[in-house]
This record gives C-alpha cells, structure tokens and sequence, in this order.
C-alpha cells in the first residue's frame, strides 16, 4: 500500500482550514444582522437567541476541526523533513491525518446543517418582516 503524499494532505488542511473560516464568517455576520434586524423591529423575538445558539453550536466543532487541521498539517510536515520524496511516512503520522480528516468531515456536516439552519431563520425573520411592514402600510391606508 502507498502512502499518500504529504502535499495533498497538507493541501487538504489548507481546504478544509478555509472551508471552516468562510462558515464561521457566514454565521458570524448572520447573528450580527438578525441582532440589527432584532434591534430594529417592534417586537422583540428569539431569532437572535437562536441565532446566537446556532452559531455557538456549530463554532465549536469549527475550532476543533481548524485545531485538528493544524496539529496535522504540523505532524505530517515533520515527518518529512530530510526524507527523500516518494517515502512513507510513519504510521502515526498517516493515524494522526486520517483522524483530522474523519473528524473534519463529522465537522463539515454539523456545519452543513448550521448553514441550512441559519436559512430557514432568515427565511422566517424575513417573512415575518414582510408581514410587519405590510400591517404597518395598511395601517396608514
């Protein structure tokens, strides 16, 4: 069996590592704007508690797998250092990076669902927006 070359395992930390920034980012700028919208509107509700709740839970399981990215980046690129190319590494090292990317897959799916969590939460705060402005025209009306 072969080992798989250390540049695609690192290169494959590097992925994942930008994949878990942009949905951090994206949560992040989702709970800034409901709490905007929250601030703005008549009644207070519980979308930026939900919100907060959405993002606390899916950041976790982010920073782990940004964790895991970087401990295995650092393992592999160790492990390589006066080795000529095209020789195995050893097999913690292949344990150590096939545990990153088994953990970053678990971590991708929460955060998939975190994403469509946060789209039915502005699908719904939008709604409900569209409602309020709506009752406020026929108010004036």
């Amino acid at each position: 069996m072969t080992s798989p070359r250390p540049t695609l395992i690192l290169a494959a930390a590097v992925v994942a590592t930008g994949v878990h920034l942009v949905v951090l980012a994206y949560l992040q700028a989702t709970t800034w704007m409901v709490g905007k919208l929250s601030r703005t509107s008549a009644p207070p509700d519980r979308r930026l508690a939900l919100a907060r709740r959405n993002r606390a839970r899916t950041s976790r399981f982010i920073r782990w797998g940004l964790a895991t990215c970087a401990v295995a980046a650092v393992v592999v690129r160790t492990g390589t250092g006066d080795k000529p190319p095209g020789e195995p590494l050893a097999p913690w090292r292949l344990a150590v990076a096939g545990f990153a990317a088994g953990f970053n897959a678990v971590a991708f799916l929460i955060e998939s669902a975190g994403v469509v969590a946060r789209r039915r939460l502005l699908a719904d705060r939008g709604a409900r927006l569209e409602n309020h402005s709506m009752d406020k025209h026929d108010d004036e009306h």
